[in-house]
């Protein structure tokens, strides 16, 4: 890299210094390569980017001689049109080399060109009154100086993104105001005719863009885009919930009308979406953590994170107890899959999220609202199911406790498959919202309660009310 920055800084300043000697406006060039606001983001694209920018400015150089030539009716000798075909010849092939990714040979080309033109620019230049020479160097440096301003626009709209996305710019937004001030005199006295003055303030602002370019850059390459990811995220998150709700009602209706194997199908279709939304999920919060992003955006895309991966395993459970013919149970973890993910868009707090996500999130809200609505299965059907799925886990534990007693399983089995149960159980409570009726918790409670007193050391830390085991129908020896 720092090779090919000499080969670049060397034949740049042959070409100027040849011009600057007999008064060419150097500052022609900078109308068109001081405007590009692209930042590279590896070594290889800097380089190819360095280049690029290079060609361009020997292409512009040729190019504006040539303009001036015809403005002015210039005639250019015999001895030097052969100069000219050749440079533009060199350029062609520097363009070429470039598109091939051989860098190297593109600013060989490049440089031979503005060497091969330079006498013919000279020629040109000296053809040119005195005059007209100051009123063309005050034109170009006019259109170099509003050509920065317009450039510094662009990235104050960049700014303005990433204040909006919630990022802190507020030193940048002031540099800019300078920067701004700054260019505004330089334009003022550019009008007036006082370039030296006006030269001067340019390249002082010159020095402070890039700076800002280079910050503003770093801040759109890191926090910016991992807040438009999120903001991204929830917006795929919309499109997934459509999808869930019309794979869930559909399954519903195949598993009412007992048509098993459709309603298997529909159902890993949604895991499925479920699992790659979780995926991408992760992938984002990570990268937001990586890149310090505030904790309230982190936050936000966790809730959505977890609530995805609980409803992934309800729909996980839901398959396994339609392949196990328990209809009722399958639909009731399809609807808590909904709950999960409704009630977890309703929890995330908007104060303090930037606009971005927050537009987003609303729109999700609405979704979510819809979703509720359209579901088949209403919540009184989803309740009642719960309570039979409490008694048929009790009435599971009950018979695997006999069996301990009577030898037929070790104690590690019952503890395993009881602790499964009890976590079970946890897991349908916390997914429960405020519209849940009491009989139903109280119910869910006491199963819990019971497993803790009935098969110590389920839970560590206790077995619950009832000490451990005396109760009929608990675990003995």
């Amino acid at each position: 890299m720092k090779g090919l920055s000499l080969k670049l800084a060397s034949g740049l300043i042959i070409a100027l210094m040849a011009l600057s000697a007999v008064g060419y406006p150097i500052m022609a060039l900078a109308e068109n390569t001081t405007t590009t606001t692209a930042a590279p983001s590896t070594t290889q694209g800097a380089s190819a980017l360095a280049a690029k920018m290079y060609i361009n400015k020997i292409s512009l150089f040729i190019n504006k001689t040539l303009e001036l030539a015809e403005k002015y009716n210039i005639t250019i000798p015999e001895n030097l049109t052969d100069n000219i075909e050749t440079a533009k010849s060199l350029i062609a092939e520097a363009e070429n080399a470039l598109e091939n990714g051989d860098i190297g040979q593109a600013i060989v080309y490049a440089t031979k060109a503005s060497n091969t033109f330079i006498d013919v620019a000279i020629y040109v230049w000296k053809q040119i009154s005195p005059e007209e020479r100051q009123g063309l160097k005050q034109e170009r440096l006019i259109n170099a100086v509003e050509a920065r301003i317009m450039a510094l626009h662009r990235v104050q709209v960049m700014i303005q993104k990433l204040e909006m996305a919630g990022v802190q710019v507020d030193m940048l937004k002031n540099l800019t105001v300078r920067i701004n001030q700054t260019l505004q005199q330089a334009l003022e006295y550019a009008r007036q005719g006082n370039l030296s003055v006006a030269r001067q303030l340019m390249l002082q602002a010159e020095k402070q863009f890039g700076l800002t370019l280079k910050a503003t850059y770093k801040l759109v390459n890191t926090k910016l885009h991992a807040v438009t990811a999120a903001a991204s995220a929830m917006k795929g998150l919309n499109t997934v919930l459509s999808r869930i709700t019309t794979h869930l009602n559909m399954t519903i209706q195949f598993i009412e009308e007992g048509r098993y194997d459709e309603a298997l199908v529909q159902l890993n279709n949604t895991e499925e979406a479920l699992t790659n939304l979780a995926n991408a999920l992760s992938r984002i919060k990570d990268a937001m953590v990586r890149q310090g992003v505030n904790e309230t955006y982190i936050e936000a895309v966790d809730i959505l994170l977890n609530a995805t991966n609980t409803s992934a395993i309800y729909i996980n459970e839901s398959i396994t107890a339609l392949e196990a013919n328990d209809t009722n149970t399958s639909i009731m973890y399809i609807t808590m899959a909904i709950n999960e993910l409704t009630t977890a868009i309703e929890k995330v707090n908007e104060t303090g999220l930037p606009q971005i996500i927050r537009k987003e999130l609303r729109v999700l809200r609405g979704a979510a609202e819809k979703v509720r609505r359209a579901i088949i299965w209403d919540q009184a059907r989803l309740y009642s199911a719960i309570s039979v799925h409490v008694d048929r886990e009790k009435a599971k534990l009950e018979l695997l406790i006999q069996k301990y007693n009577n030898g037929e399983i070790t104690r590690v089995r019952l503890l395993i498959e009881a602790g499964k149960t009890y976590r079970h159980m946890v897991m349908i409570k916390q997914s429960l919202d405020d519209r849940a009726p009491n009989w139903l918790i109280q119910k869910i409670d006491a199963f819990l309660n019971w497993i803790k007193t009935n098969i110590p050391g389920v839970v560590k830390g206790g077995s619950g009310p009832g000490g451990h085991g005396g109760q009929q129908g608990g675990m003995h020896g």
